[in-house]
């Protein structure tokens, strides 16, 4: 019924924000460097896919100062390390050490956001369950729980409940006597209901002052009285927490439409609480007021929605900066007919995408396009393309022309704004201020004036006219000249080293050292203490006001008003966290990140961040690499409008590596370097970016001018090239520089011939390239056509050929080319004008002919003496579509001057290499180009090998060989049959072996379903051109029947019970299987397909039988007796023959069911089966079960030889029962055994107890508390069955029951399963940031019917410390 309640909506799909600052031009494309921390100085945690909610409540936990405190003082004596974890019999406290490193490096590690796979890994979550979220009131009492669970016979073990633990006590006052009856309830939380109330003082009032009557039918049985009297029942608070959870009941059921819904109603909360009026004993002490510090919200519905936290900075440890203002935009008009958008009154686009980057890009302004363009959409309700693209065009191009404002890098496709924009902006608004609060004091008579006029009222204070307040101790000198009453954190010969934010103070020594990240030494935190006591007196620091949004990853400033906002509504208030306003805070505690944290953690710490920091200076130096390419003036020529290499000499450029955080002065020095000062002269030098067109080489600005600026300044990036030259003159000839004469390459096309006008005959065309400057004018265009082509200007009618022919009429004479928008390769037609001056025949021919064309880019894959290091040769390949593919191929061939060779005509082909799948199958050379589905910009590799005919398709198979899965390609005949098809693919794969069959595979070469029918042809299969199959190995059986393996094992080991050989079978199938298992040995050489394992009761394969799945048990022991050797026994019944399943190489379930078919016992052609041969006739009843036991040696942990005992268990499966089988069969007393099952696949062991202890009882029975119940062996947990390995240990070697049940070969395969574990997380955690298809589709905000995720239960595995506490 609550199915995907908790799913969330917003959190998957969340872009990550440490992609967000790469630079343009840098290398590190995909860099994994964390992002330092915002200005806040506080960090965020990193959302693993669906664990908002578990984020949410652990930097609610982490500023709970009590908590974080009590963690941190359990040292590792207690705990435990976790390098000694996989020593046998250590005890480690996982989950407390993961969160005593969870809360350190929050507080001091340098990064924007820190994750918490090791935390959810010793939470025991191994299967993905970070994918799934669920409810944080749930996560709050489980993780509650599993801390006191691992805190058990520590000095800690009391943490959870000191601090979180509460009474309730549930009265019933008898109206004639007076009696009362009294129950009482302990709570960690006290849960509120929402529906119906006002708020949290009127669901308390209702809960624990308003008492109920009960009269009438529901009158009480007073026991003082004994008879039915009238009462008032009711209850109150017995003991109040230090810290007071209060949890929001916001879900409800709707069983009348049996719909969940949300209650979004208005539910109001104080930010200070008095819970004296709900006490039993009322008092008016500080104890009973509490003050708000933290609320929990959820945003979204029932079906999926995303939490996060606002919590107060009880300590001070952050920077409180103003949060901006929400933007405030004019309304739309009203839609009309001339504004059917409804146009947004705003004029200034780069105003409103300033105000956007600064509320949603972070500290550094930055934000994808993408998601800048939905902040614009969702502020405003008005796109981009619909608002401003037609004044301003596209986004990219409007910010790309603002560079005075935003900087655009290419590589992340994400816009920031630049440094002087956002320091002019704090500053204006720090002005209009005009005035700075940093961490004010309050002296000990207004705290507590404040605390008596406060009450149960709401004290939310206006945070309107502040501007910084937390940790940012470096604006004590601005606080000093407001108030005097300030923190002061400067001592004698000690400073504070800010590093963005973190607020951290370290000595003189340490700062000249470089030691910035943390505090050092224990004398500068004790300098620190001593010196600031002595100065400020004791005082607690007022940050009431410092409330901060946590959002999993980013952490940013709020205001005491935005907790008005989660009052109701989709995004509301979920849980709250309340702090008892007696609880008092060290003066060391404030701003002092490193208050009470262990010196093992600060050098875990301090190490982590020393190697982040040589990390980020290994990454800035790595995205400042550049590679310049520097081109020699003599090296080239002026031509035609543009520089072109000289042919007679070796113009190959020279490349120069460095960083761009140079100067332009530093870039000639090692010029001159490079070019051993070859052609350059000291006093003339000059720089241009140049940059590769059409036309040729082109410079555009110089960058010489300015000898002091930086490169990156300069826009300056890797690959750029930089052409080195006088200013002046290239090769004697003045050349004009800058965009505004940048060359453009048209193509003209004109009559070559005089046209007898008369006749109106046409004597050919001819076409011709020729380079025009884009500030050249359309007169000038017409003045060089003229001469071009022989046409007088006077007759020269000149046209453009794009969709349709537009004739450039004289009265745009003056305008240029970049007027009229005329480009590289734009096609223009010079001819005779006529009469009508409409454009002529050829004009038109022109276009008809360009709107035919597409645009290949084929890669020759037929070139020889290719290295790997090299490309392969590719080519620009247009063709009109409506040609053949043979066509095609020829044009190709004639590109890469091949057309010569008439062999290579017919011996290769073209087929489409596709961007995401890859090689496509060969086209059809009778196909046209728009039938093949070829559309421009298509990728053609031309390739060796014979063209498909029309009657043939070509199919990809992958078959195993060995240790490897090799593909292959053939082309075979469209009607052939799955038959003759699998015939080809054995050839060519040399399989001389038949028993294979066919598997086809979906759209990712994924396993599908089997091909069965080997007698259909390829068409009536569906198998078309270009499907990848699966060659498997395995004959397939007709319907209805399946092929099964039969192995053999030896007969059973019973001991002492075993019967006597009296046949001598026994040793006859010793024999025999000795001598099978040698014959393997020596063919095969041990091979994984014949022997199942190595120990002594490894099993031969016998082979492999047909048999029908109607068939029952007692035919298939039948026909088992039919294969050699077997036949040569002589068994007087089938009885004498056992047949188990084989699962995991091991023997399970016995098929006792000897009249049951095949099919009812789920029998498949995957199934192995296991014969073994029995001295003697063998009837299992249905509830026997057969296993394996064996007795461990004492004080070692070594067991004795396995031996076979069949249980009756019947219907209650007594353990008892078991237990009284063993000792007879070991012949010790009952009470001295103590079994367990061993569980293969953890190698672990379940010790099986005669009862288990239940949970205490809540129903209406007269006898409550604790409930026995009857354990039966074959459910839950113990699921016992044929096959199960059970240990024996004598009670007499271990009175204390000390010993676990283990071997050496368990630990060895624990270590091998976390291994593997590791492997598989950090698998994942790849997946997920390298395939953007791992977040779920469909589920945007847009979509109405998203698809909900099963819903899983939430749990925390912990170890059992119960016993050693005890032994303690």
């Amino acid at each position: 019924m609550l199915e995907g309640l908790f799913n969330e909506e917003s959190d998957v799909g969340t872009t990550s924000s440490s992609t967000k600052n790469s630079p343009e031009g840098c290398k590190p494309s995909d860099s994994s460097l964390p992002p330092p921390r915002l200005l806040c100085g506080l960090a965020g945690i990193q959302n693993q896919g669906a664990t908002c909610y578990m984020n949410a409540l652990l930097q609610s936990l982490l500023y709970t100062p009590e908590l974080r405190k009590a963690l941190f003082q359990l040292d590792q004596t207690e705990l435990g390390r976790l390098e000694d974890r996989s020593k046998p019999g250590a005890k480690v406290r996982v989950i407390p050490i993961q969160l005593q490193k969870l809360f350190a490096r929050l507080l001091l590690v340098e990064k924007q956001c820190i994750g918490t796979q090791e935390l959810t890994d010793s939470f025991g979550w191994t299967n993905n369950e970070e994918l799934q979220q669920h409810d944080v009131q749930e996560l709050n009492r489980i993780l509650f729980s599993a801390i006191e669970d691992s805190l058990i016979g520590t000095s800690g073990q009391s943490l959870i409940s000191q601090f979180y633990h509460g009474n309730i006590v549930n009265q019933i006052i008898c109206d004639e006597c007076g009696r009362i009856s009294e129950r009482e309830e302990d709570f960690l939380d006290l849960t509120l209901a929402v529906a119906g109330y006002a708020g949290v003082t009127d669901t308390l009032e209702s809960y624990y002052v308003t008492k109920e009557r009960m009269e009438g039918d529901n009158r009480y049985r007073c026991e003082r009285c004994n008879k039915l009297v009238n009462a008032s029942k009711g209850a109150k608070l017995r003991s109040l927490p230090q810290i007071l959870t209060l949890s929001l009941l916001r879900f409800s059921y709707d069983f009348n439409r049996g719909q969940r819904y949300k209650e979004m109603g208005n539910y109001t909360f104080p930010l200070e609480l008095d819970m004296s009026p709900y006490c039993e004993k009322t008092s008016s002490s500080d104890a009973s007021i509490y003050e708000l510090f933290s609320v929990v919200i959820h945003g979204g519905s029932t079906h999926g929605g995303h939490y996060h936290a606002y919590i107060r900075d009880v300590d001070g440890l952050g920077t409180w900066t103003k949060p901006d203002e929400p933007i405030q935009l004019p309304k739309k008009k009203d839609n009309t007919d001339s504004d059917p958008v409804g146009v947004i009154e705003l004029n200034s686009p780069e105003e409103i995408l300033a105000l956007l980057l600064r509320q949603h890009g972070g500290p550094q302004c930055t934000m994808g396009i993408d998601e800048l363009c939905q902040a614009l959409c969702r502020e405003t309700g008005v796109s981009w393309n619909k608002r401003f693209k037609k004044q301003h065009g596209p986004i990219n191009k409007f910010i790309k022309q603002h560079n005075e404002m935003f900087t655009f890098a290419t590589s992340t496709n994400s816009v920031s704004l630049k440094d002087s924009i956002i320091s002019v902006n704090e500053k204006s608004s720090s002005e209009a201020e005009n005035e700075v609060i940093c961490k004010t004091v309050e002296n000990s008579t207004g705290e507590q004036n404040h605390r008596n006029n406060s009450g149960n009222q709401d004290t939310r204070n206006d945070t309107g006219n502040e501007e910084v307040t937390g940790g940012a101790v470096e604006a004590t000198s601005a606080v000093e000249a407001t108030s005097d009453a300030v923190t002061s954190c400067d001592a004698n010969n000690m400073s504070v080293a800010t590093n963005k934010g973190r607020g951290v103070l370290c000595c003189e020594k340490h700062r000249a050292a470089g030691d910035r990240t943390l505090l050092q030494c224990a004398k500068c935190r004790a300098e620190r203490t001593k010196s600031t006591n002595e100065d400020e007196g004791q005082f607690n620091i007022k940050s009431r006001k410092c409330w901060f949004d946590f959002n999993d990853a980013r952490v940013h400033p709020i205001t005491a008003k935005a907790i008005d906002r989660q009052f109701s509504g989709r995004e509301s208030a979920y849980m709250l966290f309340y702090r008892s306003k007696s609880l008092y805070r060290p003066l060391e505690a404030q701003c002092n990140k490193l208050h009470g944290i262990p010196e093992w953690l600060l050098g875990e710490m301090q190490k982590e961040n020393e190697m982040l920091e040589k990390q980020r200076l290994e990454y800035e130096a790595a995205i400042n690499r550049i590679e310049l390419v520097i081109l020699q003036s003599h090296h080239y020529v002026y031509n035609r409008g543009a520089l072109h290499p000289r042919p007679s000499l070796d113009s190959t450029p020279k490349k120069l590596g460095l960083d761009r955080r140079k100067t332009v002065e530093e870039l000639i020095t090692d010029i001159k370097m490079l070019l051993e000062d070859k052609g350059i002269g000291d006093d003339a030098i000059c720089l241009h970016i140049g940059k590769q067109l059409p036309a040729g080489l082109h410079l555009f600005n110089s960058i010489s001018e300015d000898m002091s600026a930086t490169l990156q300044s300069l826009g300056l990036a890797d690959g750029k090239q930089v052409f080195v030259w006088d200013g002046k003159q290239v090769d004697g000839m003045p050349i004009r520089t800058g965009e505004k004469c940048e060359p453009v390459l048209l193509n003209i096309t004109f009559e070559c011939h005089e046209k007898n006008i008369s006749t109106n005959q046409q004597n050919g065309t001819k076409q011709i390239q020729h380079t025009f400057p884009k500030d050249c004018t359309l007169n000038e265009i017409r003045a060089m056509v003229s001469v071009l082509t022989d046409i007088p200007a006077r007759c020269l009618l000149l046209s453009r050929v794009s969709s349709k022919p537009v004739v450039l009429e004289t009265i745009d004479n003056a305008k240029t080319l970049e007027e009229l928008k005329l480009c590289d390769h734009d096609s223009l037609v010079a001819e005779y004008q006529r009469d009508t001056g409409t454009s002529t025949s050829l004009a038109e021919q022109e276009t008809e002919k360009q709107n035919k064309m597409v645009t290949f880019t084929v890669e020759n894959r037929c070139a020889a003496s290719l290295t790997a290091t090299v490309d392969w040769p590719t080519q620009q390949v247009q063709i009109e579509h409506d040609k053949r593919i043979d066509e095609l191929k020829l044009v190709i061939l004639q590109k890469f001057n091949l057309a010569a060779d008439k062999m290579m005509k017919r011996v290769c082909r073209l087929r489409v290499n596709h961007d995401t799948l890859g090689l496509q199958a060969p086209l059809y050379e009778e196909e046209t180009i728009s039938s093949a589905g070829l559309t421009q910009g298509t990728e053609i590799v031309l390739e060796p090998g014979r063209p498909p005919k029309n009657n043939q398709i070509t199919l990809t198979f992958s078959a195993k060989s060995g240790e490897l899965s090799l593909t292959h390609e053939v082309t075979v005949e469209r009607n052939i049959t799955v038959g003759e098809c699998l015939q080809i693919f054995l050839e060519r794969a040399n399989i001389s072996s038949d028993s294979y069959h066919l598997r086809r595979t979906n759209w990712c070469h994924e396993p599908a379903g089997v091909i069965v029918d080997v007698d259909a042809t390829l068409e009536q299969e569906n198998i078309s051109n270009g499907d990848f199959i699966i060659l498997e190995e395995g004959r397939l059986a007709p319907r209805g029947f399946v092929f099964l393996s039969i192995w053999l094992y030896p007969s059973p080991d019973k001991g002492q019970n075993s019967p006597a050989d009296q046949n001598g079978v026994v040793s006859r199938i010793t024999t025999l299987l000795s001598g099978l298992l040698l014959s393997k040995e020596t063919t095969n050489g041990h091979s994984d397909n014949d022997i199942i394992s190595d120990d002594v009761t490894q099993g031969a394969l016998l082979g492999e039988i047909e048999i029908s799945l109607d068939a029952t048990v007692e035919d298939l022991k039948i026909q088992i007796l039919t294969l050699k050797p077997l036949d040569e026994l002589t068994l007087p019944t089938t009885d004498f023959l056992r047949v188990r399943l084989i699962e995991n190489k091991r023997l399970t379930k016995v098929l006792k069911e000897y009249d049951q078919p095949l099919k009812r016992l789920k029998v498949t052609r995957f199934t192995q089966l296991a014969v073994q041969v029995l001295p003697e006739e063998e009837e299992l009843k249905a509830n026997s079960i057969v296993l394996n036991i064996f007795q461990r040696i004492a004080q070692t942990r070594t067991y004795t030889p396995i031996e076979e005992l069949t249980w009756e268990a019947g219907k209650a499966g007594n353990p008892e029962n078991l237990r009284q089988m063993i000792a007879d069969r070991i012949l010790i007393p009952i009470e001295r055994v103590a079994i367990a099952k061993h569980l293969p696949e953890k190698f672990e062991w379940l010790v099986i107890n005669s009862t288990a202890q239940g949970s205490p009882s809540r129903g209406k029975g007269k006898k409550k508390g604790s409930r026995t119940h009857h354990v039966n062996l074959k459910h839950a947990p113990y699921h016992l069955k044929d096959g199960d390995l059970i240990g024996i240990k004598d009670l007499q070697f271990d009175s204390l029951n000390q010993d676990d049940f283990t071997t050496e070969d368990d630990d060895i395969g624990k270590e091998h399963l976390r291994l593997m574990a590791e492997e598989k997380r950090l698998k994942r955690r790849e997946m997920k940031k390298n395939n953007s298809s791992w977040h779920e589709k469909g589920g945007g905000k847009g979509s109405k019917h998203k698809e909900k995720r099963p819903e899983c239960s939430l749990a925390i595995h912990v170890d059992d410390f119960r016993t050693q506490a005890e032994q303690t």
